[in-house]
């Protein structure tokens, strides 16, 4: 009558352990985190029936559950998706973007020169471009709707040129984000007069119309105030162009090397390297055997084995 409540108390604390076990072992992988973000080169929608267009419609883009691979995916959208649009030229289009089991992810995208591309490193925490050709980009401002008597006013067509667009952006969990966007070698040309540089800062949400007209003001003489108005009440031109609020409120962070939006309370607007990550969740609980639940699993472990051979000596000596 001794051995079996011996038994039954061994029987229950080796249950109540394994359970414990069970439940450690399975909180830690049930919580898997959720990573994405994507990446499009090119998404124009300017007017009505003017300018509608979009490169990599759907964008490349990167999803991962907590389980599926880590992989990179690229894309080269085709450039003679640009034909006939007078506005912009480019010279070669790509995209990256990748969602990983951690719960990071990162997208980088780029507008770059011909024979140019982007170039990832540091486990997608920076993105560059690479290739020492000109005429990645460039954007004539009298092709715009609403511009067109431009070069008129101004004495001759106003072209900007850009060697490479490139935004990337990186979060880990919830973030915050590491959002930045590069402009390589902006220049201003009025009719056939050589081309001026550019100066304008990396730091988001720059000014580039007005830095353009700044460099371009000299050229254009008593003309230069009217010419300015009427381009400022038409259009606008943001350089690492980062939205507020930062996430949004669906948990998604986003950066455009350039944004350009048409003025006069239309929604008209265009990104040029555009990135989006997140929402991202954080990893809740990790693996059942990494090293942060290896102390659980150990301690759940020696507890079933003592109680194994605590109950199997009082079996042993109740006998005797």
């Amino acid at each position: 009558m001794t051995i079996r409540p011996a038994r039954k108390l061994a029987a229950g604390a080796l249950a109540l352990s394994v359970g414990l076990l069970t439940c450690a072992v399975g909180e830690a992988s049930a919580a898997a985190p959720v990573s994405q973000a994507s990446a499009q080169a090119v998404n124009l929608n300017l007017a009505s029936g003017a300018l509608t267009l979009a490169l990599s419609n759907p964008p490349t883009t990167a999803t991962n559950d907590g389980t599926q691979s880590n992989a990179v995916v690229n894309a080269s959208p085709l450039i003679s998706l640009l034909n006939g649009e007078s506005f912009l030229e480019a010279g070669a289009l790509k995209e990256s973007a990748e969602a990983n089991q951690d719960g990071s992810s990162y997208g980088c995208s780029g507008v770059v020169s011909p024979g140019g591309d982007i170039q990832v490193g540091s486990n997608g925490q920076t993105c560059t471009a690479t290739g020492s050709g000109t005429g990645g980009v460039t954007i004539d401002l009298g092709a715009l709707p609403g511009l067109g008597g431009l070069g008129t006013a101004a004495g001759g067509d106003i072209k900007i040129t850009v060697d490479a667009l490139v935004a990337h952006g990186y979060v880990k969990g919830t973030g915050p984000a590491t959002l930045d966007a590069s402009v390589a070698n902006v220049k201003v040309q009025l009719g056939t007069a050589t081309p001026i540089p550019v100066t304008i800062s990396a730091n988001p949400n720059q000014d580039l119309l007005g830095a353009v007209l700044s460099a371009l003001a000299p050229s254009l003489g008593a003309l230069g105030t009217t010419v300015s108005n009427l381009i400022k009440g038409i259009v606008s031109l943001t350089t690492n162009y980062q939205p507020s609020p930062e996430p949004n409120a669906s948990g998604v962070y986003s950066v455009s090397a350039l944004h350009v939006a048409l003025l006069g309370g239309g929604l008209a607007s265009a990104d040029l390297a555009h990135v989006t990550v997140g929402p991202n969740v954080p990893t809740a609980a990790v693996d059942a055997f990494s090293f942060q639940n290896l102390p659980i699993v150990l301690v759940g472990l020696l507890i079933v084995v003592g109680l194994a051979v605590g109950s199997r000596k009082v079996v042993q000596r109740v006998r005797a």
